[in-house]
């Protein structure tokens, strides 16, 4: 997948999960935590929302996820489909 979709990857093991680290540039990268159970049907998806992130990012745009659970008033539709 790494050759095919053109990135610098690096898997690091942990207890629960596997760390997936892409290289994004000379010192950025994306981390993903794909717990084992999970790891191959997540593998088998990640790698055009890695390229399209690459691509994204090569066009200037920076992205974090983090926890905002309590942080802004959501407007639309939410993640599992309710209004909020």
């Amino acid at each position: 997948m790494a050759e095919e979709q053109r990135f610098a990857y690096n898997l690091r093991k942990y207890q629960n999960k596997v760390k997936l680290i892409i290289q994004i540039d000379k010192v950025n990268g994306i981390e993903i935590d794909i717990p084992y159970n999970r790891f191959q049907k997540v593998l088998n998806g990640v790698g055009d929302l890695i390229r399209n992130i690459i691509d994204l990012y090569e066009q200037g745009l920076k992205f974090k996820i983090k926890q905002v659970q309590h942080v802004y008033r959501w407007k639309g539709c939410s993640q599992k489909g309710k209004d909020i």
